[in-house]
């Protein structure tokens, strides 16, 4: 399902594009256009359709959902920098959080493969190496996933 079709709800005053190359400069990256798209329409904001799955080894499935988009406030502690910054001694360097799910864990970009990024889960309970579970080859086929309850 494309971002603009799973309904968004508490979206924080718009925020720029100038504001958005800010952030890319500052982390060395450049978001993928329609991750862009989603979040000058609606940064900080939360999908009405955020339900998603994230497989696991042990137990198999894992049924959660998108939180909310992190904002791209400098003085926000849920900001984009902000939380790279703070999960900067546990994630690699080329996995940027964007947003955060209904717990502590992220839903990331991965630059680790190139600069099209592919969309991971980073769980906050599990050692490194397996703290990063892939969802999806990019934005657009991440908000595929997405669904109601």
């Amino acid at each position: 399902m494309p971002w603009q079709e799973l309904g968004w709800e508490r979206c924080l005053a718009p925020v720029s594009e100038s504001e958005i190359a800010a952030v890319e400069q500052q982390l060395g990256i450049r978001f993928p256009a329609s991750y862009k798209e989603a979040v000058l329409a609606c940064h900080g904001g939360s999908p009405l359709r955020g339900t998603f799955d994230v497989p696991d080894e042990e137990i198999g499935l894992i049924t959660t959902g998108l939180g909310m988009l992190l904002t791209f406030n400098e003085d926000d502690a849920e900001s984009v920098v902000d939380t790279h910054r703070v999960l900067a001694d546990r994630l690699p360097a080329s996995v940027i959080p964007f947003a955060i799910e209904g717990g502590s864990d992220y839903i990331a970009f991965d630059y680790r493969s190139g600069n099209e990024p592919a969309v991971v889960y980073w769980s906050h309970e599990k050692e490194a190496a397996d703290a990063i579970t892939r969802l999806a080859r990019n934005f657009d086929e991440f908000t595929a996933l997405l669904r109601d309850e």
